[in-house]
């Protein structure tokens, strides 16, 4: 995919280094969503976790584009952008049902 290209070539590993750096993102996810999950569910503010989710969504994308070639780069950005849809994935899910009064379903 485009990612695996991405990071092949700007970060000079190889392409199995690179699809385990990219597939690291969703891998990740499968662990993390049910820890975040029960953390939104103790703690509430979905708004806020969304937002959260944005933000380091956008502070990932930004590592991409200004980090060097340093090797370990894409998997602490893979490990940090899971953490960021996990967290933006679970706050907005159930916001429709928080939105909508009773009546209306």
């Amino acid at each position: 995919g485009i990612g695996q290209l991405f990071i092949f070539n700007k970060y000079r590993l190889s392409i199995i280094e690179a699809s385990v750096a990219n597939s690291l993102i969703f891998a990740a996810v499968i662990f993390l969503i049910p820890l975040i999950g029960i953390l939104v569910d103790i703690f509430g503010y979905n708004l806020a976790w969304a937002q959260f989710g944005v933000v380091t969504g956008i502070v990932c994308h930004l590592m991409y584009g200004t980090s060097t070639g340093e090797s370990y780069i894409p998997y602490l950005i893979g490990i940090l952008y899971s953490v960021s849809f996990s967290s933006f994935e679970i706050a907005v899910y159930p916001v429709p049902a928080l939105v909508i009064q009773e009546h209306q379903l």
